[in-house]
Formats: structure tokens, sequence, C-alpha cells
């Protein structure tokens, strides 16, 4: 019987995603009435979890090594790395981001979700939060400044400023 990988299964959500949204197109378009930001990044969105999708669906997972591990490094003999918990640790930072956009604006709101993923990410640490610190200013900024100068995409300000 045919097992699928998680990521294997998540890469083919993530290419069925990005169809859907690359197939509603006409309809985001037309809804856009002309401006560019809503018009052009939804397919940039698609672009990117297809290209995602199939990097997911294509390259083998990798044997999860516990933290705590021997010396040796011995695989996690318990399953196939799949995390249940960080999962709904990231399902939730995402909720409280999406929540707090509109009142904290793109730069406050996208500088703390990306420090906090990547801080989530990392082994921990002062200087994990301060490598954290500086991809979350520097990415924020870059991303900011692509989706307005070359997209026209409107950020929202913080609304308490």
């Amino acid at each position: 019987m045919l097992r699928l990988e998680i990521n294997r299964v998540f890469g083919f959500l993530a290419i069925a995603c990005g169809a859907v949204l690359i197939w509603q197109r006409p309809q985001a378009t037309a809804a856009a009435a002309g401006e560019p930001g809503p018009a052009y990044f939804p397919m940039i969105v698609a672009g990117l979890l297809i290209l995602l999708g199939i990097v997911f669906a294509l390259v083998p997972a990798q044997v999860a090594v516990k933290r705590d591990a021997d010396p040796d490094g011995d695989p996690d003999e318990k399953g196939d790395g799949f995390d249940l918990r960080m999962l709904v640790v990231f399902a939730a930072l995402t909720l409280a981001y999406a929540g707090l956009f509109t009142t904290l604006g793109f730069h406050i709101s996208t500088a703390l979700y990306l420090v906090s993923a990547s801080y989530l990410l990392s082994d921990g640490g002062l200087r994990a939060l301060i490598g954290s610190a500086v991809f979350a200013i520097l990415g924020t900024l870059v991303f900011g400044i692509a989706l307005t100068r070359f997209f026209g995409a409107f950020l929202p300000e913080a609304s308490f400023l």
C-alpha cells in the first residue's frame, strides 16, 4: 500500500491551492478594478505556493533528529518528525498576525510575526533572538518596499500612531 509522507501531502495541497488561486484569477482581477496590488499579489502567492509544493512533493523527507538526542545523533524513532504541537503554535501565531494586521499595521505586525516564527524555529537563546530580530526587520523592510514600489500594494499603518 502506498503511504505518503506528510511533507508530500502538504506539497500536493500547496500545488492544489496555487492552482485554485490561478483558476480564480479572473474574479480577483475584476474585483481589483485596475489596482495592481490586489490584481497581481494573488498570482505571486499562487506561484510561490506551486513552487514550494513541487519542492515538498519531490524532495525526500529528512529523518527528524531529536534536539536532545545522543551525541552520535540517533534518529527519532517515534515517527516521521511531524510535530503537531508546533503546527498548532504556528497556526495560532498566524491567526494572531492576521487579527492584528490592521491594528498594528504591516510593519509592526509582520516584524513581530517573523521574530516569533524565526525564534520558534531556532535553538533558542539570546543570539537566536537577536538574529531573529535582524532577520525580521530586514525582511519586513524589503518585502514592504517590494510590495509598495513594485506592485503598488497598499499596506496599512498602525491605527494607534
